[in-house]
């Protein structure tokens, strides 16, 4: 059975004429690459029993789950579908409510969330693709499978396009730290992206991830540096979204430059990266004072930096 016969899901409206019916001989599709989709009387036999199951649920999906998890190209087709399925049921307010038990909607997602492997790869794309409602499931189980996901969603973030770029680094700081060290070159790629990327509004997003996901971690050295280094950004909403991430980041220590950064934005006029800042300040310090910079300088030396 080829996978090519398989495939019910469409690209989610990425795809809006019709193409030729797969063949066994057709090469497995990219997911920009989706046929058309099917009705369930087209599809052999045992692709209806699939979905016949999946949507009786109870004791008919639990005897053909396993043989179905079991291959490759049926995890693949069942993927596609249960996003299908979840799409078309949160667009149509099938979801089940405070009580209630899990309907097809909750189901579908459960499922999902249960399928990383095989999930993943899907998701990130569809929410590379930005397609509203698309996009947004595809992001939010993202989150819910967790750690798993930050590998390919941060390739994602080297993106020729700069709107991949912001939607993925976004995401990239909404998902879960875990307990495995993110990668060196994880921080890396986007500490670049954070220093030099040329739209500034993935830096902007570069400095907001870098600084929730640093607040997780127990060193938080690389993501103050980098913040550091925001302050001082060409573009001033990029450099008040630095401001930002230092009160985000919690790193007490990085006070002195937190002031420092401040007092060169205060010489150019940047308003609303100053006030951002002190916001900061008064996160870091535990004190809800409304404090100038060069009285904020004072409490440092004669207080702040012997805690």
């Amino acid at each position: 059975m080829r996978t090519g016969n398989l495939l019910l899901l469409v690209w989610l409206g990425a795809c809006n004429s019709p193409s030729p019916a797969p063949t066994a001989s057709s090469p497995l599709p990219t997911p920009l690459e989706r046929p058309r989709v099917l009705r369930t009387d087209e599809l052999p036999e045992r692709e209806r029993a699939i979905l016949s199951a999946w949507r009786a649920g109870g004791a008919q999906w639990a005897e053909l789950e396993p043989s179905v998890l079991a291959k490759p190209d049926e995890r693949s087709f069942l993927v596609d579908n249960l996003v299908r399925d979840l799409v078309r049921h949160f667009e149509q307010s099938k979801l089940a409510g405070i009580g209630e038990a899990d309907g097809p909607f909750e189901r579908s997602r459960a499922q999902l969330v249960r399928m990383p492997a095989d999930s993943t790869p899907l998701l990130v794309e569809l929410t590379a693709k930005g397609d509203g409602v698309v996009a947004y499931l595809s992001a939010d189980l993202l989150i819910a499978i967790g750690p798993g996901a930050r590998a390919p969603v941060a390739e994602r973030c080297s993106d020729p396009s700069a709107s991949v770029r912001r939607r993925m680094v976004e995401l990239w700081g909404k998902l879960p730290a875990g307990e495995t060290p993110i990668p060196t070159a994880e921080w890396e790629r986007l500490g670049a992206l954070a220093r030099h990327d040329p739209d500034w509004l993935v830096r902007g997003e570069a400095q907001s991830s870098l600084a929730s996901i640093g607040a997780q971690q127990q060193n938080k050295g690389f993501v103050a540096g980098i913040l550091r280094q925001g302050l001082a950004d060409p573009d001033l909403a990029v450099a008040q979204k630095a401001a930002e991430g230092f009160g985000v980041l919690g790193e007490p220590r990085a006070i002195p430059w937190l002031i420092d950064g401040l007092t060169r934005l205060e010489r150019k006029g940047a308003a609303a990266a100053v006030k951002a800042g002190r916001k900061s300040l008064e996160v870091l310090s535990g004190e809800q004072r409304d404090r100038t910079l060069p009285e904020w300088q004072e409490w440092w030396d004669r207080i702040g930096s012997r805690r």
